[in-house]
């Protein structure tokens, strides 16, 4: 059962890792950024 999510769950890693990336562009720092979908995994 978990390793049929594992793959999904990778992917949804990488996109998060993305999203803050971007955000720090624009902003340049991750003040006021507000996610609570976002769950930083380890080691990334």
């Amino acid at each position: 059962m978990e390793k049929k999510n594992f793959p999904s769950v990778i992917r949804q890693m990488i996109e998060d890792k993305r999203a803050v990336q971007n955000y720090i562009r624009e902003h340049g720092t991750l003040k006021g950024f507000k996610n609570d979908r976002i769950k930083f995994a380890r080691p990334f």
